[in-house]
């Protein structure tokens, strides 16, 4: 495909200035080129040399003289030629997945910017094409299978905008979820101090919403070879201090049998409200499991 195709396509619904080509050609987002006037001048010299345009002066009075292209016959059997020949599959060619491809070098902050930065600019293209195609109306004098032909076309570029979007806002997701679910395999959560080792639930930003989650938790322990944990309130769901739930009863005993020896770090306002203080209270008289109001203290222990 070359610029001259686009040139006489543009030039068989209309006659045109040098100008106006180039208007049509920055405006359309199906033409990949940038409409510079030197090439598009260079091209409908080649295109009237060949007889497949014509050139008209028009002398203004108050404005600079224009000349005006037009098709020939000629011109609609050479178009009429080149859209019967070879269709081209779509180039797949994305810088930004080329940029995502070697995205190892960023950290999690930097990707996450990275793929912002593509969304917005993905909503704001799409907002343009949009507004492009509501300005401009399809020419009443079209064939009313242009119009159809013409309507989609607007449809099928704004769709790979949405579809793209769609894509990376999935890709976001993923990301987060990826992010959370492997905190706890960070290995800055595993605290050495004093020669001992611990797994940080604080800082890991660990959550124990299920047995499932403490299952995880045990696991990354092993992996570490790590026999002592510390959590924290924040990182308990509300489930956990309401034993009809049966959750703090099924963590508290998944603890014991793993051998985890464990320090929760509990405001008093939790420790004492409800049953789940009476099971914390007798937790606190053995050996593995103890509850504790500060950080500190509970470090204090844990490392004992």
């Amino acid at each position: 495909m070359s610029i001259n195709h686009v040139l006489l396509g543009v030039l068989s619904g209309q006659s045109c200035t040098g100008y106006e080509l180039k208007k049509i050609m920055q405006d359309s987002p199906l033409m990949p080129w940038s409409g510079n006037n030197n090439q598009i001048y260079k091209s409908l010299v080649e295109l009237h040399d060949r007889g497949l345009v014509t050139s008209e002066i028009q002398h203004q009075e108050s404005s600079p003289t224009k000349k005006r292209y037009t098709i020939t016959v000629s011109g609609l059997a050479e178009l009429k030629q080149w859209v019967l020949g070879e269709c081209e599959a779509p180039t797949f060619r994305k810088l930004t997945l080329l940029q995502l491809q070697f995205s190892d070098q960023l950290s999690d902050d930097e990707l996450e910017s990275l793929l912002r930065r593509y969304e917005d600019e993905l909503e704001a293209e799409l907002h343009l094409h949009q507004e492009k195609s509501r300005r401009a109306p399809i020419a009443a004098e079209l064939h009313p299978r242009s119009r159809v032909i013409h309507q989609l076309i607007h449809e099928n570029v704004a769709s790979f905008y949405i579809q793209e979007r769609q894509w990376v806002q999935r890709l976001r997701l993923e990301l987060s979820a990826y992010k959370e679910e492997n905190n706890m395999n960070d290995n800055n959560h595993i605290v050495e101090k004093d020669g001992v080792t611990y797994l940080d639930g604080g800082s890991a930003g660990l959550q124990i919403r299920s047995e499932q989650d403490l299952l995880d938790i045990i696991a990354v322990c092993w992996e570490h070879g790590v026999e002592r944990v510390l959590l924290h309130a924040d990182g308990l769901a509300e489930d956990f201090y309401k034993l009809r739930t049966g959750l703090a009863g099924a963590v508290l005993q998944k603890l014991i049998n793993y051998r985890l020896k464990t320090a929760f770090v509990l405001p008093q306002e939790l420790v004492i409200q409800g049953r789940a203080s009476e099971m914390l209270t007798e937790l606190n008289r053995g050996a593995s499991i103890r509850a504790f109001a500060e950080r500190a203290e509970a470090e204090q222990w844990l490392l004992g």
